[in-house]
């Protein structure tokens, strides 16, 4: 990996079902703390590359590195040990959190925990920005 910082990166992922061709050389570094979002029409192979990186499938052909490491098993449980986490584009998450625990939930153990406070304002900012007229909590 070529910055320290970064901490997912694909190097050329092609992943095809039968004739159908969903990923063709996709490459893509994450730095920590960063944000994506992935955006293009039905089809483009948006849910077949999260499915790769949540372990789902396996693919046909590039690397997977999490934090410097190559992954070498695709399974769900191996995604989550390695501390990849999918948010789906579902409107309502987890009903019985707030509008914070649902922008930021909390990961798995082990990980490190923003205080609730920082976690509210940074949800808040989101809000303001998006010019919403929700509470946080």
């Amino acid at each position: 990996m070529q910055n320290q910082e970064t901490v997912l990166e694909l190097q050329n992922i092609s992943k095809s079902f039968g004739p159908v061709k969903a990923l063709k050389d996709v490459t893509l570094s994450v730095r920590r703390g960063e944000i994506h979002t992935l955006l293009g029409e039905n089809g483009a192979g948006k849910s077949t590359l999260i499915k790769v990186l949540s372990g789902e499938h396996a693919p046909d052909s590039g690397s997977v590195y999490v934090d410097g490491q190559k992954f070498e098993r695709f399974h769900p449980q191996e995604s989550r040990d390695a501390g990849i986490s999918i948010v789906h584009q579902e409107l309502s998450i987890f009903k019985n959190l707030t509008v914070y625990e649902n922008i930021f939930p909390y990961p798995k153990k082990g990980a490190i925990r923003v205080p609730k406070k920082e976690l509210i304002e940074r949800a808040q900012a989101e809000i303001d920005r998006f010019q919403l007229d929700i509470s946080p909590t």
